[in-house]
């Protein structure tokens, strides 16, 4: 699942992704200013049978693009690849002028990823968006190359009679073409690695539970902990 460069899209659709790969759980909750708190589930009608999954991300997938990658991250349904993700954790809500002059984009919400971590990025913080399981970076001289490749691959072949059989040389085009993007796209030649090895996924998924598993446990003891600020000071 490429979501690379992806700035996202509508909330419903994001649910709507994550949901086929998700049979339960917790896949987004929305907070706003004022209003409830509105959590969307996964259900099990309609998920897709068993099957490995790995995500793409990079700086510049965003918003609802967050929401899958962080929920199937969470869940520990998908193996990330890439690099960490915008950290755009705002809903908008779009009002339409009157008279059909537009429409405007008005921050209203914001979403967290299992129910109490933030994606959106402030100001002086160091931890936002989502984050890999194995960060590969893409070179700019790799963008450029993916780029060019992309447009070729967009090309029609010449049209030819359906009596016509292609030749040897035009049948092994795609694959020529695919072996070229593998060895531009360092992301996507990792992905398709880790897809024929499912052991070495399900490792990864395993360490990253684990560690999903001790930072919960770190929130619930310093939850516990007495609040020393408010004592007061010594006669």
């Amino acid at each position: 699942l490429d979501l690379r460069g992806n700035p996202g899209g509508l909330l419903d659709s994001a649910v709507a992704t994550a949901d086929l790969l998700l049979r339960e759980g917790l896949i987004v909750q929305v907070t706003r200013r004022r209003g409830p708190v509105e959590r969307y589930n996964a259900t099990a009608e309609g998920t897709f049978p068993p099957m490995p999954v790995v995500v793409l991300v990079d700086s510049r997938t965003a918003s609802a693009a967050e929401i899958v990658a962080g929920a199937l991250r969470v869940h520990v349904r998908a193996v990330l690849v890439g690099t960490r993700t915008c950290g755009k954790g705002c809903v908008q809500s779009m009002l339409s002028l009157p008279g059909g002059l537009g429409q405007v984009n008005l921050t209203t919400s914001e979403y967290f990823l299992d129910g109490s971590r933030a994606v959106s990025r402030r100001r002086g913080g160091e931890r936002w968006g989502v984050d890999p399981h194995e960060q590969v970076i893409l070179l700019p001289s790799s963008r450029e190359r993916l780029a060019d490749l992309r447009d070729q691959a967009e090309v029609l072949p010449a049209t030819r009679a359906p009596t016509t059989r292609p030749s040897s040389e035009t049948a092994s085009e795609p694959v020529s073409m695919l072996d070229r993007m593998l060895e531009a796209d360092t992301q996507l030649a990792r992905a398709v690695e880790l897809l024929k090895n499912p052991q070495e996924m399900d490792v990864l998924l395993r360490l990253a539970a684990a560690e999903m598993e001790a930072e919960r446990a770190k929130t619930k003891t310093n939850e516990k902990r007495p609040d020393n600020s408010r004592k007061e000071p010594a006669p």
